[in-house]
């Protein structure tokens, strides 16, 4: 005799007959060792057999709505107060997460292709038993048809059904992935990674952890379907690297389930806290390194399968790398805003500095001023003093005004910085400006036995600011006796250029010239060679910031050409 199936379950051929219970009137089956109404043992003369057929009637009350027993898995009608089997009260637990409800037909069984080959070889010799006329084989074969019919759609809805969730869970990974791909924000990231992760996995509760850099422990970071209470509790926690299911994961690199209970504080608080049955800690990776632990949480036993895992493992190799991502573009920012905190406190002391240079540059004006004033008055009573008091009160002159010089060179780099210079241009006759300052050098050039040399070509007159081109060719004829050893000559030159738009001057040295690295930073401002060059002094100071800041004020532009241990030669153009 072949297997019935009602509604996808099978009954045996001895289990078609029922028992009435003599206690509450409910139906059980043959073979029940506790009737599922009222509990009692199927025995003696409580029990009573009705016969072989069901009534429509019994039928319907038998097949309706299930529910599988905790205790022993066996699954009863969902108005059974008591399990069939074990006698478990399933009352207890209808309103629990473990318990299943799984509607009008039970799919207690999922049938193989093995059962599929059983019933289509049972047809096979049914169909020869209805040829040879046997008693009840046509209508076991019609039965069997039909059931061959049932387990063909129930293959057919399983395959449509794993292909839908396959489709769905590929969709929710690639969504996470975009999600992250397109943020940067940390937090972000991770939250939203976590609510993806428990909607994929049917899953109630998460943490997800990051490994601290410095700790080397799990600090967690965000948390869903746990109280406040709880979460403030976890976010003192820390957990060690190699504790637990947590430790397997990060050593293993992969997805692994935690026991109910878990040597992990994080474990026991979700477990106790959530009434959580199953448990896996997720590798967030990046490359081959781990950043941290993703534990997520089910009230259903044995809620994880392997595609579960998989799937998981998926999601925590890609969010690893988003982290990772995440933290690389944290550090940076961070690093921008302390330099921005830093740059902007550098510009309120340079600011501060330069107010303060400013005061104390104008304050020392006035007395120099008055200083060269009684230079000026002894220099006309210069027959009453020998050649050697002349001559000391000669250098003190050059000096003096050399210093004056400086003064005003500061003070008018401060305003050329400000925007706030104003040309004061007039009619400018070049020579007359190189005799005034080879007169004012020509004590010192006397006393180093050394000379100006002018070669000027004629130019027109043009409009300049006279004060500061006298001041520039001063700087630069300084520089050029500075740092010239005694008995050289010091070249001044001047030309017009090709186009005759312009006016070169140049001032030529023998000194110790200015290595080729230095050369385009000797015009900044405080720049020193002497620390790198274990040489004289190539330091001009302010002097030549002041000088190619004066230059571009006229429009101008300013360089130097130079051999170290040769000499140097700088030249200007000032637009005619």
């Amino acid at each position: 005799m072949s297997n019935v199936i009602y509604n996808t379950q099978k009954i045996e051929e001895k289990d078609e007959q029922l028992l009435k219970c003599t206690k509450c009137g409910k139906y059980n089956r043959l073979n029940a060792s506790f009737c599922k109404g009222c509990g009692a043992k199927t025995a003696g003369t409580k029990t009573q057999v009705i016969g072989d057929k069901m009534t429509q009637e019994q039928e319907s009350s038998f097949f309706e709505k299930y529910i599988i027993c905790p205790s022993c898995n066996k699954t009863s009608i969902y108005k059974a107060k008591f399990c069939g089997k074990c006698g478990f009260n399933l009352d207890t637990i209808k309103q629990s997460f473990q318990s299943q409800e799984i509607g009008n037909k039970l799919h207690h069984k999922e049938y193989s292709f093995d059962d599929m080959d059983k019933l289509f070889s049972e047809t096979k010799q049914l169909v020869k038993d209805v040829l040879e006329g046997k008693d009840g084989a046509s209508l076991n074969l019609e039965i069997n048809i039909e059931n061959m019919g049932t387990i063909i759609r129930q293959f057919k809805s399983s395959s449509s059904e794993a292909h839908k969730v396959n489709t769905e869970k590929l969709s929710l990974i690639n969504a996470i992935v975009r999600a992250v791909n397109q943020s940067l924000d940390l937090e972000s990231i991770i939250n939203n990674t976590l609510d993806k992760a428990l909607l994929v996995t049917r899953s109630e509760a998460g943490i997800m952890m990051l490994i601290d850099e410095k700790s080397k422990k799990l600090v967690p970071k965000a948390f869903k379907g746990v109280s406040p209470v709880v979460i403030e509790e976890l976010k003192q926690t820390t957990v060690q690297l190699d504790t637990g299911s947590h430790g397997r994961a990060y050593l293993l690199g992969k997805t692994v389930k935690a026991h109910a209970s878990s040597s992990s504080p994080l474990t026991d608080a979700l477990v106790m806290k959530n009434s959580l049955s199953s448990i896996v800690n997720v590798p967030l990776k990046s490359e081959r390194e781990v950043v941290g632990i993703m534990s997520i949480g089910s009230v259903r036993t044995n809620a994880f399968t392997d595609e579960d895992m998989t799937l998981l493992d998926a999601i925590g190799n890609q969010i690893g790398i988003a982290i990772r991502n995440a933290r690389l573009y944290g550090v940076v920012k961070n690093q921008v805003a302390e330099l921005e905190e830093k740059n902007t406190k550098l510009k309120e002391l340079e600011e501060m500095k330069n107010n303060l240079t400013q005061m104390i540059v104008h304050d020392l004006k006035n007395p120099l001023t008055g200083i060269t004033g009684y230079i000026d008055l002894l220099l006309l009573e210069s027959e009453t003093f020998n050649e050697e008091q002349l001559m000391s009160i000669n250098m003190i002159c050059v000096s003096a005004k050399n210093l004056m010089r400086m003064i005003l060179n500061l003070l008018d780099i401060g305003k050329m910085e400000e925007k706030k210079l104003i040309l004061n241009k007039t009619i400018i006759d070049i020579n007359e400006i190189i005799e005034k300052i080879s007169d004012e050098f020509k004590p010192l050039l006397d006393a180093e036995n050394k000379k100006i040399i002018t070669l000027l070509e004629p130019v027109p007159k043009f409009r300049a600011d006279k004060d500061l081109l006298y001041r520039i060719i001063a700087n630069l004829v300084s520089n050029g006796i500075s740092h010239s050893p005694p008995n050289n000559n010091i070249k001044i030159i001047t030309y017009l250029n090709e186009e005759k738009t312009e006016l070169i001057f140049s001032v030529e040295d023998k000194g110790i010239g200015i290595p080729e690295e230095y050369q385009e930073k000797i015009f900044d401002k405080f720049f020193q060679a002497e620390e790198k060059q274990k040489t004289p002094s190539t330091s001009r100071g302010l002097g030549l910031t002041f000088c190619k800041m004066a230059v571009e004020a006229h429009g101008g532009k300013i360089w130097v050409s130079s051999t170290a241990g040769k000499g140097s030669t700088f030249n200007f153009s000032i637009p005619l």
